[in-house]
């Protein structure tokens, strides 16, 4: 069975390795993780190097990359299961919302939300960029060594 953990990662963080982690327990098998570009968020913080990097190192999986809609409708026809976390009702909805933007609707039937630990509920990418603006030393907290090198690297820290 293919199961797939897909999303952005800018940067992955311990919410999505929580969830990567909650997923594998689910399916009892290994992952394959996608990193791919979303047209809804503004450009990323970090390259697709450093999220490849981040993802090697947090979650020592098969990475692979989507840089187009022709590598995500490959990706969602390969995958029986296309993991995504969840913390509460929008993000449901935001996946419904990137599934219509790219035209995959008819693969809503094999999104598998996987719920995420309580710890970890206020955290998304968008938070834990703006804390390393603020308060690097908390946003510490909910990053790999390697990413909160790579994130410090590119604020200048």
């Amino acid at each position: 069975m293919n199961v797939i953990y897909a999303g952005s990662f800018d940067p992955a963080h311990l919410g999505h390795y929580n969830t990567f982690k909650n997923a594998v327990t689910l399916y009892r098998q290994d992952i394959t993780v996608y990193i791919c570009i979303n047209e809804l968020k503004e450009s990323g913080l970090l390259d697709i190097e450093s999220r490849v990097r981040i993802a090697e190192d947090l979650f020592q999986s098969d990475i692979r990359v989507c840089t187009n809609k022709r590598d995500l409708v490959a990706m969602a026809e390969w995958a029986q299961h296309i993991v995504r976390g969840f913390r509460n009702e929008s993000d449901k909805a935001y996946t419904y919302k990137l599934l219509s933007h790219y035209g995959l609707e008819n693969y809503l039937s094999k999104i598998s939300f996987v719920p995420i630990d309580d710890f970890y509920h206020d955290y998304s990418s968008s938070v834990i960029k703006k804390l390393m603006l603020e308060n690097p030393s908390k946003a510490r907290e909910f990053l790999s060594p390697v990413a909160y090198k790579c994130l410090l690297q590119k604020i200048g820290g």
